[in-house]
């Protein structure tokens, strides 16, 4: 977005506020939560409840954030000019068509071979080059994966449309706080 001046004047205490607080609050969480990590990598074996449970807590602390960052959009999104609103649903629909042209193919073999090139580009920035049987063993993974590219898209344009709804609303509808608050929180809460 381009803001305003007058949106700036906003924007950017509300942000200097969320930082102080993400700085205060958040972080302590992150090193908390790294360190558990580090300790349950450690082990043999992981459980996968540990597993569920440190996604549990990633999520939690992604839904703090949200929720944090809820009084600010509530207060920023009227102030939106229609153009704003215009060049916000071309960057979704920008990102979308971004992410379709990486990762929906034609077809479930060509999607497979995208979703291996991926996969293994990133496991040998982590682990360095992989040899032979172990991209194999990864093919073989992706292979037996329930994944759908398709599902994950039509998720996508289903969140973009919430989004949209969601600032129009709070720009064009006559709501009170309260309603505006419960809006955007809903609409966090649908992402989950």
């Amino acid at each position: 977005f381009d803001f305003t001046e007058s949106q700036n004047e906003k924007l950017k205490p509300a942000l200097h506020t969320l930082h102080d607080w993400h700085r205060q609050t958040q972080l302590p969480l992150y090193v908390e939560m790294l360190q558990n990590i580090q300790s349950h990598l450690s082990k043999e074996e992981i459980e996968s409840s540990t597993v569920c449970e440190t996604m549990k807590s990633m999520q939690d602390i992604m839904q703090n954030i949200q929720l944090e960052t809820s009084s600010t959009i509530v207060e920023i999104a009227p102030m939106l000019s229609d153009k704003q609103l215009s060049h916000f649903q071309k960057m979704l629909q920008k990102r979308t068509l971004k992410w379709k042209s990486e990762w929906l193919q034609e077809t479930q073999e060509e999607q497979i071979e995208a979703r291996l090139e991926k996969t293994i580009d990133y496991a040998e920035k982590v682990y360095g080059n992989l040899n032979k049987s172990q991209k194999n063993m990864l093919k073989q993974k992706l292979l037996a994966s329930n994944y759908k590219a398709e599902i994950s898209y039509t998720e996508i344009l289903r969140r973009n449309e919430d989004a949209l709804q969601i600032v129009t609303s709070l720009k064009r509808e006559n709501l009170d706080l309260e309603q505006k608050q419960s809006l955007v929180k809903q609409g966090f809460e649908r992402l989950r």
